[in-house]
Parts: C-alpha cells; structure tokens; sequence
C-alpha cells in the first residue's frame, strides 16, 4: 500500500469556468451581507458567516474545476474571499452615495447611472472637506473617525462601547485577515479531499464500502504491515463483519469493472463519540485488493469482548 497523495492537477476550462460563476455569487454576497448589516449585525458572528461563506463559495470552485492543487485550492479561497469583502465595503460606499443622492427606487437605469456619478461627486467634495481626501480611502477614514459602536445586553440594560479610530482600523483588518484566511483554508482543504483519478470524481463518505475491523490497539500494526508488503501479520489483524476497533472501508476508483490498472482507495475511519475520525488513507491495486477480499480472515469479535489472537494465512498477492 501506497500513502495517497493529491495529483496536484488542475481542469483548467472547468476551473476557470467555475471561478466565474462563484466570482458574480461572491459579489453578489457582499452585497447582500451589507444589505442584511444594516438591520443586523453581530460582532463577531457576522464577519465569520461572511467568511464560512465564502469558503463554501471556494470549495465550490475547487470542487467544480477539479482543483486537487492545495495551493491553487489556497489561492482561489484567497481571491473568493478578496472579492466578498471588498464587495461588502463597495456597498456600504455605494450605499452611501445612495443616501447622498436622495435615490429611492430605480425608475431609470440610465437615469440612475447619471444620478449615482452626481452623488460620487457630491461625496467627494463632502469627504475632502470632512477627512482630507475623497473616494474610497476618505469613506473609510471618515466612517473610522465615527467609531463602532458595539452593544452588550439587549433593552433597557444595554450598554454600549465605541471604538476609537484606531481601535476600528484594527477591528477592520481583523475581519479582513479572518475573511480571507477562513476561505483560504476551506479551499485549500477541498483540494486535498479525495479524488479518484481513474473515474474522474470526488469521493465522499457514502462513496466507501466496509469491508473487516481491525482492534483499535492493532491498527498501527496492520498499517504497517501493509506498507512494509506483510501481507501475512495484515491478515491475521483484519476481521471480517463490524465490530469493536476501527473500520475498514474501500472504494474502487475507475468506472471500467475490467480494467486492471484501477486504483482501491483503502482508509480506516475510528468512530469517537458520534464523529467519525480518519486513521490513516492509502492506495492499493486492484489485483491486490481482489486477492486480498479472497481470503478468509476470522470473524469480527463481538461488542465489548476482546478479539481473538492474530491468525496468519498466505497471500498470493502484491500490493501496488
């Protein structure tokens, strides 16, 4: 057995396509963040739910372009996330300009183009008169200038804390680097998910077939046997059926039943509390894998009892 590794591939028609389609959704959820900001906000609950979604946006970009390159899945959470938040700051501009031009229904588009640039105007006369500079660089001073005011309690037993200047920059680059590490990350951990190379696909949980339990305190034993090619110590430490210890579960990754070249994706999941936990993920071939589902390994030991000794057996196969 082989330890699986990501190819590092990447569909690049696929990705670029997808990386269109989650960039309108990524603006479009800046927007509707904003929108959603001015009737609610929490800190810091809603700088995070921006950030989760936007990592779900770039999971869904490596997932659709095929991405299984960790650091292109990086790079394209990076920029998923970029896009989100400066799209929620470019709403709260525009929102502004909005409010400067007295805007409140859109009658005419072209009508509104015109009205928008007059307001662009107004408030960068307004800005450079209030903080020094327009655009923008000026919003944002001017709107750190105000503070955030951050409440604690609800009704009459709120009490509220206003950030300084400083304090809101800091608070700002704080959502900022959060946004954009969170997304990063979920994307980067979707191109390291499972991916069968030969069928072209993502594997997921309901992908894997069990096949025997191994006792929990054997499985660093049958992991090693099967890296070191011990076929006959991995037999004896496999047991057929479901049991204590921890499980094995296959998937074939090809489509073509015939083809002897397909790849066996063979990983031990540990069950703790109610969440499953991965204990180790390797390849093996097919004929390998064949050879090894024909021998008769013992019975699971049952609930609670402790397994019966190891067993040997011999094998006529090879792992891959």
């Amino acid at each position: 057995m082989r330890d699986y590794q990501p190819s590092g591939r990447v569909a690049v028609l696929r990705m670029i396509a997808a990386f269109i389609l989650m960039f309108i959704v990524a603006v479009a959820l800046g927007i509707v963040a904003y929108i959603i900001s001015l009737q609610v906000y929490f800190i810091p609950a809603s700088p995070l739910i921006l950030a989760a979604v936007a990592g779900l946006l770039a999971r869904g970009v490596v997932r659709l372009g095929h991405v299984r390159n960790a650091w292109v899945g990086f790079g394209i959470g990076l920029l998923i996330g970029l896009t989100a938040y400066f799209s929620f700051r470019a709403a709260e501009y525009f929102d502004a300009m909005r409010q400067v031009a007295g805007i409140t229904s859109i009658k005419d588009f072209a009508g509104l183009i015109l009205q928008l640039e007059r307001a662009n105007v107004q408030l960068f006369r307004v800005l450079v008169q209030e903080v020094g500079q327009g655009g923008v660089a000026g919003f944002l001073e001017f709107a750190a200038q105000q503070g955030i005011e951050i409440t604690r309690g609800v009704a009459s037993s709120a009490t509220a804390i206003t950030l300084d200047r400083t304090a809101t920059y800091v608070y700002w680059l704080i959502e900022f680097v959060l946004t954009l590490l969170i997304s990063a990350f979920m994307g980067r951990g979707a191109a390291r998910g499972l991916y069968c190379e030969n069928g072209r696909r993502w594997l997921a949980d309901r992908d894997f077939q069990p096949i025997g339990v191994v006792p929990e305190h054997q499985v660093r034993s049958f992991e090693q046997a099967l890296r070191a090619s011990d076929f006959r110590t991995a037999s004896g430490l496999l047991y057929r059926g479901v049991g204590d210890g921890v499980q094995i579960w296959s998937v074939r990754c090809g489509d073509d039943t015939n083809d002897p070249t397909d790849d066996m994706i063979v990983r031990g999941m540990q069950m703790i509390r109610r969440n499953r936990r991965q204990v180790f993920v390797g390849m093996m071939g097919l004929a390998a894998y064949s050879a090894l589902m024909q021998v008769q390994p013992p019975p699971a030991p049952a609930y609670g009892q402790p397994p019966p000794p190891a067993g040997t057996s011999n094998l006529p196969f090879s792992f891959d």
